[in-house]
């Protein structure tokens, strides 16, 4: 797989900021700091299918949403005209409209298969399932239909795969006639899983317990992370007293690395660092650092904070 290879020079974050912190006081913050870095930034494969849905994982609406999932970590739900395609998460409780004596339908992932439906309020809505596709790729769809008007209830779909938990409301005049879904998070998973099968043969270089690299001896893992909901979201932070060492998860390896960033007298500065999979490595110490992913609205953070710094 490809690498690009970027080269990180300190400098100021802040727009205006044209202020360089001296030798001395950059020892306060780091212990030998390298003077230039090199990050390797792994690609995520293209053309990547999308869990979804029959008929919906090569959607370029989809497949959009994907991408933009795994640069800043937020799952994002697609809007048409009688259409939902809602994110899959197992802690989302998505609420679908459907009008009174009127079908709504909601379609599942490919391959999927339905073990039980519970209903909150069978008396005032009946539901129907069908197959879209043969048994082995298509989707099952439920069909729904409330009874009356200004009513609601909860419905539990269990599968072979999950669990889907959604409410339902019967409104006048507002329906979504059909609701589908993708999996960013599955795809994502399924994804390094195959990475991880190809490369097997680079285990090693994931050891960061190497004597040549650290100092058990001092080992420091009082350290806080606050932020985002990210799938980059750090494993462990920990220093030996000389490096630092930020342990992100494997779904780090298929999007877009964040940058880390050093927070002193309230402004951003690039840190000196590399990344040996799956570490980022700080050649020192430091009291509060920042992750950082995209810019602007899109922009994602995750605080790092060092509660034994002195």
């Amino acid at each position: 797989m490809p690498y690009k290879f970027v080269v990180f020079l300190p400098l100021l974050l802040l727009a205006g900021c044209t202020k360089h912190l001296s030798n001395s006081e950059l020892s306060k913050e780091f212990i030998n700091p390298n003077k230039v870095v090199i990050k390797k930034v792994r690609e995520p494969l293209p053309n990547t299918t999308v869990a979804a849905t029959y008929g919906y994982g090569n959607d370029p609406a989809v497949k959009r949403a994907y991408q933009q999932f795994l640069k800043t970590g937020k799952m994002a739900n697609i809007n048409s005209e009688g259409f939902r395609t809602l994110a899959y998460s197992a802690h989302e409780h998505p609420i679908i409209s459907c009008e009174p004596l009127h079908l709504c339908v909601v379609q599942l992932e490919q391959g999927e298969n339905i073990n039980n439906i519970e209903l909150g309020d069978s008396a005032h809505w009946a539901i129907h399932t069908s197959l879209i596709g043969t048994a082995e790729n298509g989707s099952y769809q439920i069909a729904i239909k409330p009874m009356m008007e200004d009513i609601s209830t909860d419905m539990v779909v269990t599968t072979s795969k999950r669990t889907y938990n959604m409410g339902l409301v019967s409104m006048p005049g507002k329906s979504t006639h059909v609701v589908n879904f993708y999996y960013p998070e599955e795809t994502l998973s399924n994804s390094v899983n195959q990475t991880q099968q190809l490369k097997t043969a680079e285990t090693t270089e994931n050891s960061v317990a190497n004597s040549s690299l650290l100092s058990i001896n001092n080992l420091n893992f009082d350290y806080q992370l606050k932020g985002d909901k990210v799938v980059w979201w750090p494993i462990r932070v920990f220093d030996d007293g000389d490096k630092t060492f930020i342990q992100m998860p494997a779904q780090a390896e298929r999007v877009d690395l964040p940058i880390l960033y050093l927070r002193r007298s309230g402004q951003l500065q690039l840190m000196n660092y590399r990344y040996k999979q799956p570490y980022y490595i700080v050649d020192g110490l430091f009291e509060e650092a920042y992750l950082i992913s995209g810019k602007g609205r899109e922009q994602v953070k995750v605080i790092i904070e060092n509660k034994h710094f002195s």
